[in-house]
């Protein structure tokens, strides 16, 4: 049992040490000390620890840098570049190669309009070198710049309105689809977005579906990225008329919930892709028939 545990221990720290970092800046001024101290807390937070290196600036030369690794198992390299232009700040980080540290592994870099928007860009920054992706994809609600023309830095949420085609139809065996035409407008925040709409599908023809109604609800965002699924249900009042053999019409409260993705959440433009279960209060033909609809929304910002 003692070796097992011994074992343990030590890929437990083979592993911590299998993921430390060492990180340097090209310059040594007390602006880059912070943005030294936002891309450690960062890349700590992605699960690399740092390294004790005795400097974070300025960068050794190659041979003594690879001593230095070495000496504190560091086995990821890190390099943060900063250039001022006015108020304007260009940060750019870069991972090496820890036993060739003069070849770049991956770099990306952002622009800040002011130095207020250092906090926002450091997070996209470390994610899109971990990742190697471009930092325009590693955008979150809460961490967009000025430049990117997004209105979530300066308000809680926003409106929006649009219009909808929904398709539905009755879990009647005899039911067959039915398109329409529907009027959206949501108040959306981070995580959270309140909607109303206006839907109806109306092509009906024999055995077909007619249904309309006035709905509220609300639903949960579960990501604050530019595309994010959800889960909503609304409460509302609609009338539903089926032929075929139903032949009957009704109307009265209306109970829905579903889900859906909703796209390009940094844009002005939105698109949502909605499906869901409706359940009316009334009965048709004498028994309670709940209604399948899925929808495609396109809304806009009106902020």
């Amino acid at each position: 049992m003692r070796l097992i545990l011994t074992t343990l221990c030590v890929a437990a720290s083979t592993t911590a040490q299998a993921e430390s970092a060492a990180l340097y800046a090209t310059d040594n001024t007390t602006e880059t000390a912070g943005i030294i101290t936002l891309v450690k807390g960062n890349l700590s937070r992605e699960g690399l620890s740092p390294c004790g290196t005795p400097t974070t600036s300025p960068v050794p030369p190659p041979e003594a840098l690879i001593t230095t690794l070495k000496a504190h198992q560091c086995t990821r390299l890190f390099v943060v570049e900063t250039v001022k232009l006015g108020s304007k700040r260009i940060v750019q980080l870069s991972e090496f190669k820890v036993k060739e540290p003069q070849t770049v592994r991956f770099s990306a870099q952002m622009s800040a309009t002011r130095i207020e928007e250092l906090d926002l860009i450091i997070p996209r920054l470390v994610r899109a070198v971990l990742s190697r992706k471009d930092p325009r994809s590693t955008a979150e609600v809460d961490q967009v710049t000025a430049k990117e023309s997004r209105a979530w830095r300066k308000k809680d949420g926003e409106f929006l309105m649009g219009g909808a085609i929904p398709v539905g139809t009755s879990f009647h065996p005899d039911a067959k689809p039915s398109y329409g035409i529907g009027g959206l407008v949501s108040y959306e925040m981070e995580h959270a977005r309140l909607d109303a709409s206006l839907v109806g599908q109306f092509n009906s023809r024999g055995d077909e579906l007619w249904h309309g109604g006035v709905t509220l609800g609300a639903a949960y965002l579960f990501n604050a990225g530019n595309t994010s699924p959800y889960l909503g249900a609304n409460l509302g009042y609609g009338a539903t008329w089926m032929g075929s053999d139903v032949d009957d019409a009704n109307f009265g409260l209306l109970i829905s919930a579903g889900g859906g993705i909703e796209f390009f959440r940094l844009y002005k433009a939105r698109m949502l892709v909605d499906a869901r279960v409706t359940l009316p209060s009334y009965q048709l033909g004498g028994q309670l028939q709940p209604i399948l609809t899925g929808m495609l929304g396109v809304m806009l910002a009106l902020n």
